[in-house]
């Protein structure tokens, strides 16, 4: 998994773009894979993944997040 973090120049918004991949099956395809960002109180974001396994998510800032990808074998 490839990630990248970015603010918002002047709030607390964040961006956070990623990609999903298998090192071990590099053509295997991503598309629809609920990636969903949790907070304290719940999901903060939520998006599902592109072909390639690209996501994207916009969120404001929390301390204490965590990000779940649920893959089905």
């Amino acid at each position: 998994m490839d990630l990248l973090i970015e603010p918002d120049a002047g709030s607390h918004c964040l961006a956070l773009a990623g990609q999903i991949l298998d090192s071990a099956k590099p053509d295997r395809r991503f598309d629809g894979v609920p990636v969903t960002l949790q907070g304290w109180k719940g999901p903060v974001a939520q998006t599902t993944a592109e072909e390639f396994g690209e996501f994207h998510l916009d969120f404001n800032f929390e301390s204490n997040v965590s990000l779940e990808i649920k893959i089905a074998e």
